[in-house]
């Protein structure tokens, strides 16, 4: 009976952690970040490999974890599709639909939360480990 309720009890605290992680993946993107549904950040970023600044307007008109990315000095856009997110930051794919000719396709985006109204922008080739560009982003 004493091994019954001992694993019983170990079995309770696996299940609660479980259970608490869980919930946390699935709230933590709403919860732990500013960038919610009918917002609009803007910024700029700085390529290194071009010596160029361009322009960023991100918005996320709803609450589907898909952000719409326009980089309007370079003329194209797209989206972002999110891929992982914790309290203090956001990890997209990029997905470029209009103006392919003059924007790479599939790359990464990470956000690191600065404060309340404005993020880090780190953008990493598609299979790179080190970042290309870096900026911040606004809230508006």
């Amino acid at each position: 009976m004493k091994q019954l309720f001992k694993s019983l009890k170990y079995f309770s605290i696996v299940l609660f952690v479980l259970i608490s992680q869980v919930s946390c993946k699935s709230t933590s993107f709403q919860s732990s970040t500013m960038l919610k549904p009918a917002t609009v950040w803007k910024g700029a970023a700085y390529q290194y490999n071009v010596g160029h600044s361009w322009d960023i307007t991100v918005s996320f008109p709803q609450a589907n974890q898909q952000f719409i990315i326009q980089y309007p000095s370079i003329g194209c856009s797209g989206y972002w599709r999110l891929l992982n997110s914790d309290h203090q930051s956001l990890e997209f794919r990029e997905v470029i639909t209009e103006g392919q000719d003059k924007c790479t396709n599939n790359g990464r985006v990470v956000l690191k939360k600065k404060d309340d109204v404005s993020y880090e922008f780190y953008y990493y080739w598609p299979d790179d480990q080190e970042f290309n560009a870096y900026g911040v982003i606004f809230k508006r």
